[in-house]
């Protein structure tokens, strides 16, 4: 709908975009997901919101389902870029980032680097 009314490069679409993804990722439907928020981080990127709480939540969401593809090196990368945001935005010791932190962990453990 926002593409088709010229709004696909919106924060409204990423956010719409971000739950797709969300809810595909609950279905445990991993590889879709993962599409999905990589086109939410594009369109937030191409908003210059790189640095944006909503940007960091769907680069998050990207390292969950990589975890779910057992794709565990990379989603480890992801999840310190989702820390690395919150830590810019000055909050680096929200809730947020300790989740980011706990899906890190699920990554090394993933490794089996513990």
């Amino acid at each position: 709908v926002y593409r088709k009314l010229g709004l696909g490069y919106s924060v409204n679409c990423a956010i719409a975009i971000q739950g797709i993804g969300d809810a595909l990722r609950g279905l445990s439907r991993y590889a879709e997901a993962l599409v999905r928020y990589e086109e939410a981080v594009d369109v937030y990127r191409k908003l210059g919101l790189s640095d944006s709480v909503n940007c960091a939540l769907a680069i998050y969401g990207s390292g969950d389902a990589l975890n779910g593809l057992d794709r565990h090196s990379e989603a480890h990368a992801t999840f310190e870029e989702v820390i690395d945001v919150f830590r810019k935005l000055g909050v680096g010791d929200s809730v947020w980032c300790a989740i980011a932190f706990r899906g890190s962990g699920a990554a090394l453990r993933g490794l089996s680097r513990y």
